[in-house]
């Protein structure tokens, strides 16, 4: 098998065919996973094989909701294989910051975050990691163009803080307002 992009990108992928051969096409679409905040239930979400970027994936997912979504808290979960863990932990290092904090945030930047001690990943091939991008900081819309979305990503948007306190005020009213309805007409059959 080979992917059509391969064979576009490096002709010499490009297998000649022979008489009686048979050429199977198949249609595997990339897809990620979107969840949290603004939505009502997580998501999986189709895109095509030549990528998009994290700010195209939350697009297509409705953007982040004003009133329910943390623009701090915009995490992807995805494997990388070593080598991609290497060169991001250097530099991440040499920037100054430990792997172990976490507000080790700069403007424009997005910190990798592995989630849990790398040692214990040293016979798989792949490294669970966790990127979060802070929306807040205006540097980030710029990394979060530049930041691919890879088949099998995972999207979480945090809840803001906020609108767990004005869930927590929606349901103290449900339960004050009759009260004070009931209380408003016993006032007025004793008048």
């Amino acid at each position: 098998t080979m992917p059509l992009e391969s064979i576009i990108k490096d002709p010499k992928q490009n297998v000649y065919l022979n008489s009686g051969d048979v050429l199977v096409a198949m249609n595997q679409p990339w897809s990620y996973s979107i969840m949290g905040a603004n939505l009502g239930s997580a998501k999986e979400i189709n895109f095509e094989a030549t990528g998009i970027s994290l700010l195209q994936a939350l697009s297509r997912a409705g953007g982040l909701n004003d009133n329910m979504a943390d623009p701090s808290g915009v995490f992807v979960f995805r494997f990388e294989d070593k080598a991609t863990y290497k060169k991001l932990s250097d530099a991440f290092n040499s920037a100054g910051a430990s792997a172990e904090g976490n507000n080790a945030k700069t403007a424009g930047k997005s910190w990798v975050y592995p989630m849990e001690q790398v040692d214990k990943y040293s016979r798989l091939e792949s490294i669970p990691m966790v990127y979060q991008i802070d929306l807040n900081q205006p540097g980030s819309f710029f990394s979060s163009q530049n930041f691919s979305v890879k088949n099998g990503d995972v999207i979480y948007i945090a809840t803001a803080s906020s609108y767990e306190l004005s869930k927590f005020l929606r349901i103290v009213g449900l339960i004050v307002n009759p009260a004070l309805s009931w209380g408003n007409n016993i006032n007025k059959i004793t008048e």
